[in-house]
Formats: C-alpha cells, structure tokens, sequence
C-alpha cells in the first residue's frame, strides 16, 4: 500500500513538474530580441527601436503574421498594423504598433507608434521584443479557408464545372518594361516576401481560394441563359453549340455570370488560374525560408504548341469546341491558352512599381486576357493584358468569357 507521506510526495513532485513545464513554455513563448529605442516623440507617441538581428526567418514570420496586413498592399489602403509587446528588465512595459520595418545592415529599425503601460520609453533606452507571433508562412498552393472543398463543383444554373484554385502566393506579371504587364522585379538578393515598410513582394499577390470555370462558356450555356431571361441578342451563333462564345460585350458577359450566379474573375484570378503559381517554397541552409520563382509563359509551359494554344499560328477558321482543347493549365483549366480572349472584370491599371504613364491606363477599360485564333502567339502568354472597352463597355464585342466564385459563395455547391 501507499503511504500518505508517500501520496504527498507523489503529489509534491507533479505540481513541481508542471510548474517546470509551465515555465519552459513560458520562456519559448517569450524569448526577446534585444533592442535600443534610438528615436522617441513623446508627443505623436512615435518611437523608433533598433534590433541587432539576422534572423531573416523571424522578419518573414513578421511580414507573414496573421494580424499583420501591409499598409497600401496591391491597392489595398489599410490601416491594421501589427503589434508587439516591448518589454524591460523581463516584464511588459507597452505595446509597440508597427508600421514600418527597415533593413540597414546588420540592424533591423522598427518604427511605429507606442502604448507604455508600465513607466517610461527614453532614447537610449534598452528593451525586448516579443518574438511570439501568430505567424503562418503562405507556402505555395496551401488550402486554408475550405479543407473540405472538393477539387471541381458543377452549377445547377448553366451545368459548368469549375476547378478550385487553392488560395497563396503566386507569381505574375514580367519584368518587360514599356508593356502594360510591367512589375517591378522581385530582390535578388533577397526571396522573402517581407519588403522596406513591409509591403508585400510585388510579383508575389496571395489571393484567397476561389473556383473558376474549368471551360469557355459556350454558345450552348449563352443560349439557355438567352432563353431563359427572354434576352434580345444580336449574336452569331456559329455551327456548333460546343464552341465558346466570342465577341459579346463586356455587360453581356457580366449579366451572363449574375445569372448563373457567379462573376467574372478578377485579372489576378485569371492570371493564377493560367499560369499556376510559379513558386516553390524552400528552407534554406541558414534554416530561413524563401520562395523560389519558377513562372512559365503559357499554361502549357515556356515554349508555345500551336497545337495546343489554339492562335492565328495554328491556322484554324474558327475556335475550337472546349471539349477537344489540350491547353490544360496547371490547375486544370481549359482554353486559356488561346481559342477566344476573355473579359476579367478589372480595370486596365498600371501595376505597382510601373511609372510609366499609358493612355489606356485607368479606370475606363476592362482587362481581357487569354490568346484567341484570331490574334498573334505573343498574346496567348499568360501575363499579357489587353484592352477592351472601346468605345464603350456595353459596346465593344470584343472577347468571350467564363465565370468564377468566390469560396464563400460557393459553400451551397458542397456542403
């Protein structure tokens, strides 16, 4: 039998264990950075740290937290901003709202503005910093908002099937300057995606999961939609249903998506679906982690197919019925390659990093992407853009089109 003196020791020697452990845990979840404030407005409350640190893995964590969103990221004017705990003699004294990050050297300069709690912040002063972060590092392709979302769904409006493109990073643009699809050139000498200010890499957008149509919508879904709506339309039907639908207006195709209970996709969405994500995550022999860009031209890879890419060089009449295309991108999409352009339903804007002034530029035409039988090989490469607009939107008979849907509007599909 077991003694009480021997069931107090037992007891004794558990909360000792636990409270070891409780300790330990503590501790790694608090390890600091040791800084020096270097500027101080006590009036604005603005506050300039310097960090010795060569921890690039813990800047990309930063970059990458979850309450971190970058300030007048990819169009985006926000003002969320991520914040540390700053801390003296081991114990929190404030808080430190960041809004900007810098590299000078070997020192790392965090600016922002500062919440004490607990005394006073002096220039000279020496404090810590929180490593904790709530961070999530975007590996390429991560499927995170949806695990249970199947890889295709199927619309009861118009029967089309539509590929899931997983949410992350992906690569886009070119760095060909004078085009429309300019964008600056990532760092060399740097993969992360972590930028001065922390603004996200340029090449580098992540977009959430979303689906799009695995196919062109064809002349037979823009026939019932007609029927159905009792829609007046001057189009041309060609011989055969199967074909996609080509030259109908930026509207039409707008108004063919509301009804089928989806929209067309933005330039990013069109891009990605195309071209895949043209990133591979590594971790490297200083054990920090960094994307490696590896983008491809067409859908179909770096060298164009005519046999595939349906363009004016494969010498066809007309485009080809979708369900005899072979242009099949990354994701599985169908006809990006070429066969008819599409609409997109974003504005021709210059991308970041791009100054040189263009007069298509604003907020008056409409991307359209995609190659088509009628137009040059170089059109069909992924990341090129196109005007359509001209003279008006619901003029311009310029492209066909095919839909997508946001992830959370497609949660009726599958669940």
């Amino acid at each position: 039998m077991v003694s009480k003196t021997q069931t107090s020791f037992l007891y004794f020697a558990c909360l000792v264990f636990i409270y070891s452990l409780f300790y330990q845990l503590q501790a790694a979840s608090q390890t600091l950075l040791p800084a020096t404030v270097s500027r101080l407005d006590v009036t604005s409350r603005q506050v300039e740290i310097q960090i010795k640190i060569s921890d690039k893995e813990w800047l990309f964590n930063l970059a990458n937290a979850k309450n971190f969103k970058p300030v007048d990221s990819f169009g985006d004017n926000r003002s969320d901003l991520t914040v540390l705990q700053i801390f003296s003699n081991e114990k929190v004294v404030g808080n430190l709202s960041i809004k900007s990050v810098q590299n000078r050297g070997k020192l790392t300069i965090l600016t922002g503005v500062y919440e004490i709690k607990n005394g006073k912040l002096h220039v000279g002063m020496k404090v810590g910093i929180e490593t904790r972060l709530q961070a999530e590092p975007s590996l390429p392709d991560r499927f995170h908002e949806n695990p249970k979302a199947p890889n295709e769904i199927h619309s009861r409006q118009d029967q089309a099937t539509l590929v899931l493109i997983p949410g992350g990073k992906f690569y886009f643009g070119s760095h060909q300057v004078n085009t429309l699809h300019y964008t600056a050139p990532y760092e060399e000498d740097d993969h992360l995606t972590s930028r001065v200010s922390f603004r996200q890499r340029r090449n580098y957008p992540d977009l959430p999961d979303f689906y799009i149509d695995k196919y062109e919508v064809t002349e037979k879904q823009y026939l019932q939609y007609l029927r159905s709506t009792g829609t007046q339309s001057s189009y041309a039907f060609s011989d055969s249903l199967l074909k996609p639908v080509n030259k109908v207006t930026y509207r039409e195709a707008e108004n063919y998506c509301r009804w089928a209970g989806r929209r067309l996709p933005t330039e990013m969405e069109w891009e990605k679906a195309a071209r895949g994500t043209g990133l591979q995550g590594e971790i490297t022999s200083d054990e920090s982690f960094r994307f490696q860009p590896f983008p491809i031209n067409y859908p179909t890879g770096n060298t164009l197919d005519p046999e595939k890419c349906i363009t004016a060089s494969s010498n066809v009449p007309s485009p080809k019925e979708v369900n005899n295309l072979s242009d099949a991108s990354p994701f599985g999409v169908f006809g990006m390659c070429g066969n008819v352009s599409e609409w997109t339903s974003s504005w021709l804007l210059p991308y970041r990093g791009n100054s040189k002034p263009h007069a298509w530029f604003g907020r008056r035409f409409k991307v359209i992407r995609g190659g088509s039988y009628e137009l040059p090989a170089s059109l069909a490469r992924s990341y090129e853009r196109n005007a359509g607009g001209i003279p008006s939107l619901a003029t311009d008979a310029r492209a066909g089109f095919r839909c997508a849907l946001s992830i959370d509007k497609a949660k009726n599909y599958f669940e």
